[in-house]
């Protein structure tokens, strides 16, 4: 159908596994996955969420406090067009990725949430404009024990690579336009990033 995507590829690839990423959040210790996942802007946001007193003081849910909730999960969307594939990114944006996780960005980034009101995409500090995400789904599950999973499935667009399997009945997703061409935007408008061209090995 027009791929390139061949056997010899599957045979050559290898499962790359690093320790996880770290943080905490109210006491606990929280581990995720490392860039190109979103894993540092989680553990941003949760710094985010630490540094406000009034939202890890309270059980309560107030307006406020999801005001604020959001407003950390807009900085962490900003933050998130920052993400690459480590192995080929610059040591300047390796340190950046670096810095997202940490306190000190939090506290960059706390006095600039305001109580009052919210603000236009820019003040979110995105590397480039992002459209709103589809054909996503996450779920989230908590059992009686505390013990907690998210997973998150997507196709990407409409009926995803429009290609299903004969055996499951399972259509392939079409994440390839997830990749940016130089000079093209996606199937969503999405302006091409440099960090997210493809190349061998990715």
């Amino acid at each position: 159908r027009g791929g390139i995507l061949t056997l010899q590829d599957l045979y050559d690839y290898t499962v790359v596994v690093k320790p996880a990423l770290q943080g905490t959040w109210l006491g606990k210790k929280v581990y995720t996955t490392h860039a190109p996942t979103s894993g540092p802007i989680l553990l941003s946001i949760l710094n985010i969420l630490s540094l406000i007193p009034d939202f890890t003081s309270t059980a309560e849910i107030t307006s406020l406090n999801m005001h604020r909730f959001v407003e950390a999960l807009k900085f962490g969307f900003g933050q998130r067009t920052e993400l690459a594939d480590p192995a080929f990114m610059s040591d300047s944006d390796l340190d950046r990725i670096a810095q997202i996780p940490t306190i000190e960005e939090a506290q960059r980034i706390v006095p600039n949430i305001t109580d009052d009101k919210t603000h236009p995409l820019d003040y979110y500090h995105p590397k480039f404009d992002i459209v709103n995400d589809h054909g996503t789904m996450h779920l989230s599950i908590l059992d009686q024990h505390g013990m907690a999973i998210a997973l998150t499935s997507t196709v990407n667009l409409i009926f995803g690579s429009r290609v299903m399997d004969p055996e499951t009945g399972v259509i392939l997703n079409d994440e390839m336009d997830d990749t940016s061409t130089p000079g093209v935007p996606n199937a969503f408008g999405l302006a091409p990033s440099p960090f997210n061209y493809p190349d061998a090995n990715k």
